[in-house]
């Protein structure tokens, strides 16, 4: 490969993606039991939940999120930045059931545009006990959900996320 060239021979990182040999590497993909346990638990989540979980995803490091990360680059076969129905029962082999695989996009894509974007993902697959435990992330994650900044999230300031 073109990789290990001096830089004005070098060929970039997408054209590295699009590479047959790393095109054959990527095509038996399928999601660890772990990610793929986070994903059906996230699409089961009350909106709430999601929503703090997405806010903490944009608020992570690609270091917090490394395995993440590069799962969502392997599963998005187009590198477009979206997790389609297809991209992701090709990364879900396992699952036989077709509808399943269906119903945990559905329950993913918070912004249903019909494909997972990489916040959802990463939202979807945190380790959410290690974020939990950490008290910075949970107080920025409270504050923004306390929209007047009395200390107490009270119930029209949910309405106001969910809607």
């Amino acid at each position: 490969m073109k990789l290990l060239s001096s830089e004005d021979k070098r060929i970039s990182a997408k054209e590295a993606l699009l590479h047959p040999w790393i095109k054959e590497k990527e095509s038996n993909i399928l999601i660890p039991s772990i990610h793929l346990n986070r994903l059906k638990e996230f699409q089961k989540s009350k909106k709430l939940k999601k929503a703090a979980l997405t806010y903490l995803a944009t608020r992570t490091s690609d270091s917090d999120v490394n395995e993440e990360m590069k799962l969502f680059v392997k599963l998005d076969k187009n590198k477009d930045g979206y997790l389609t129905l297809k991209e992701l029962r090709e990364g879900m082999k396992d699952i036989e059931n077709a509808d399943e695989v269906a119903e945990i996009l559905q329950g993913v894509d918070i912004d249903n545009n019909g494909a997972i974007n990489y916040t959802e993902f990463i939202a979807a697959t945190l380790d959410q006990k290690s974020y939990f435990s950490q008290t910075k992330k949970m107080d920025d994650v409270f504050k923004v959900f306390d929209r007047d900044g009395d200390g107490v999230i009270d119930e029209d300031e949910i309405r106001q996320l969910l809607s």
